[in-house]
């Protein structure tokens, strides 16, 4: 019998104290708040506020933090699931798009609601401002573009002709352009807001284009595509200008405010921040002219050398580069090709890493001096620009619940 005693009292033992701890620890589990994916940020206009807009399945989560202390001011929580967020141009509202036909406009002090936006057949997934903070654009499941009126939330106007659902809008930074975007067709729709007319359709960016924005000086627009690519377009002829290839597919992109860098998130932890300003004084343009000759000459160490000279000057010898393809001398014209493929290419970028997960969306501070990023396990990193050094990390957590 003595065998079977002891065997009794490790069944007790093991009953008693070795399994409590694992229940206690999925017990805590169980409850611990749970991630949620950021799928949108956005600074207030004066840079003293930071919004991000998550969801985790029917859970909707916001939060708005102080950026001078990193504490959160409010947060507001629904089930249902959050797309966008948009800080009116005086920063006194916050307009939330959901997966629900109505949108919410927020006292930005409290986070009470102001006015809901009823007009909508289906789920309302973007939203935004007008410079003027006059009009709010919104876009639908239900293929139509709404525009609002920020003082009384009346629909003033519906715009028709999308052949799929609107996942993300953008109003160019004077305030004339619309930019609306389908992304399970891979269309970019251009409005004159003036006088609500359609003026282009964008295609042939990607099987599925999620997101679009407009350069500061708003003579450029960049698509996003989960083909693997970002395509910048001229807002007045409508033709591709450039297109960043090689960074997987891409899930937003970003201008800041200066237009020196283009921050692009795609699949993968890393960010990529490319290089944009297109300036060049006349030393600049004297120096691109005297290097692109150099393509003419005879030796090979020359020309390769010149080509380095060209890469370090990088995109304010894109307009020059972008000339010389059409030389009639074959070796300018390869060399420049190749060289307008490396400044778009990953390897020109700064490469931002500190994500465990990929990052949805990046947003800049209104003077450009921080970037915040967020990703699908609720992290958001914020970046000082000058040095691409990270500042400070930010969770979003859902309280546990369905």
């Amino acid at each position: 019998m003595a065998p079977l005693k002891s065997s009794l009292c490790w069944v007790l033992l093991a009953t008693v104290g070795f399994s409590l701890p694992p229940l206690l620890r999925a017990d805590e589990a169980a409850n611990e708040p749970k991630p949620l994916s950021v799928l949108c940020l956005e600074f207030s206009p004066d840079g003293g506020l930071l919004a991000a807009a998550a969801s985790r399945k029917s859970r909707g989560e916001l939060v708005v933090w102080e950026v001078d202390k990193w504490k959160p001011r409010f947060r507001h929580s629904e089930a249902v699931a959050f797309r966008r967020v948009a800080f009116s141009p005086d920063g006194r509202m916050l307009a939330l798009s959901r997966l629900a036909p109505e949108l919410k406009l927020l006292d930005v002090e409290n986070g009470k609601l102001l006015r809901q936006l009823k007009g909508h057949t289906d789920h309302a997934r973007c939203v935004a401002f007008t410079p003027d903070g006059k009009r709010i654009i919104t876009g639908s499941l239900d293929r139509t573009i709404k525009i609002w009126s920020a003082a009384k939330g009346e629909v003033l106007a519906t715009l028709s002709g999308h052949t799929g659902a609107v996942h993300h809008v953008d109003v160019s930074p004077n305030g004339s352009l619309l930019a609306s975007v389908e992304a399970r067709t891979g269309k970019v729709h251009m409005w004159d807001l003036n006088t609500l007319e359609a003026l282009h359709v964008y295609e042939g960016s990607g099987w599925f284009v999620p997101h679009a924005a407009f350069s500061p000086n708003g003579r450029l627009l960049a698509v996003a595509s989960w083909g693997g690519q970002l395509g910048l377009y001229d807002t007045k002829t409508y033709q591709l200008r450039t297109r960043i290839q090689d960074v997987g597919g891409v899930h937003w992109s970003e201008f800041s405010p200066d237009g020196q860098w283009l921050a692009v998130v795609s699949n993968g932890p890393t960010i990529y921040a490319f290089p944009t300003d297109t300036s060049a004084d006349e030393k600049t343009k004297e120096r691109v002219h005297t290097l692109l000759a150099e393509f003419k000459m005879d030796s090979y160490e020359a020309r390769e050398k010149a080509a380095e000279a060209l890469a370090k000057i990088g995109p304010a010898a894109e307009s020059q580069l972008r000339d010389a393809m059409k030389s009639p001398n074959a070796e300018v014209r390869w060399r420049a090709r190749q060289l307008r493929r490396r400044l778009s290419h990953p390897e020109s970028a700064v490469q931002l890493k500190g994500h465990l997960d990929d990052p949805n969306c990046v947003c800049f501070s209104p003077d450009g001096k921080l970037m915040a990023s967020g990703d699908r396990l609720g992290e958001i990193k914020v970046w000082r620009v000058d040095g691409w050094k990270q500042v400070v990390s930010l969770s979003i957590r859902a309280k546990p619940g369905p």
